[in-house]
C-alpha cells in the first residue's frame, strides 16, 4: 500500500492508496482543494468539518448531474441508432447486408459524437 501527502485548505493529510495511484489521488485532492477554496471565498471560514461537508455535498450534486446527463446521452444515442437502423433498412430496400454496413457507419459517427460529449463533460 502506497502513501501520499495531499493538502486541502492549507492542511496536509496522509492518504493510503493502491500502489501506482498516487498521481490520481493527488489530482483528486487538488480538485477538492479547489472546491474548498472557492467555497471559502463565498462563505468564509466556517470550520473545517462544515467546509468539507459542504464541499462534499456540492461535488455529490455535480456527480448526480453528470449521471443524469450520461443517462440522457445514452438514451439519445440509442434513439439515434434505432433511427439510423430503420433509415438504413429503408434505403437498402430490405438488403440487410447493405443496411448493416450503413448502420455500422452511422454507429461509428454516433460513437465519435458521444466521445466528444463525454470529453466536454469530463472537462467541466
Amino acid at each position: 500500500m502506497a502513501r501520499v501527502s495531499v493538502t486541502i485548505n492549507k492542511q496536509s493529510y496522509e492518504i493510503a492508496c493502491e500502489e501506482g495511484q498516487q498521481e490520481s489521488v493527488e489530482a483528486l485532492a487538488k480538485t477538492v482543494d479547489e472546491k474548498v477554496s472557492a467555497l471559502v471565498a463565498q462563505v468564509g471560514h466556517v470550520g473545517e468539518a462544515r467546509l468539507l461537508v459542504m464541499t462534499a455535498l456540492l461535488m455529490a450534486d455535480e456527480t448526480q448531474e453528470l449521471k443524469k446527463d450520461n443517462v440522457r446521452i445514452k438514451a439519445e444515442a440509442a434513439s439515434r441508432v434505432a433511427d439510423a437502423t430503420e433509415k438504413a433498412l429503408q434505403q437498402a430496400g430490405g438488403d440487410h447486408a447493405q443496411a448493416q454496413s450503413m448502420t455500422l457507419k452511422t454507429l461509428g459517427e454516433a460513437a465519435k459524437r458521444m466521445e466528444s460529449i463525454a470529453e466536454r463533460i469530463e472537462a467541466s
